[in-house]
């Protein structure tokens, strides 16, 4: 459920992905994208 949650937030602000990466033990990171805003590009 949390990463349902996550993945709807991500995409209400314009996020491209949400991927997770096996730490070999029983974690995990999960990692996302977001567009920079074109004001903020420099």
């Amino acid at each position: 459920m949390g990463l349902s949650i996550s993945r709807s937030i991500i995409d209400s602000h314009g996020g491209r992905r949400l991927w997770t990466v096996d730490n070999g033990t029983r974690w995990a990171t999960v990692a996302f994208a977001l567009t920079l805003a074109a004001s903020e590009a420099r």
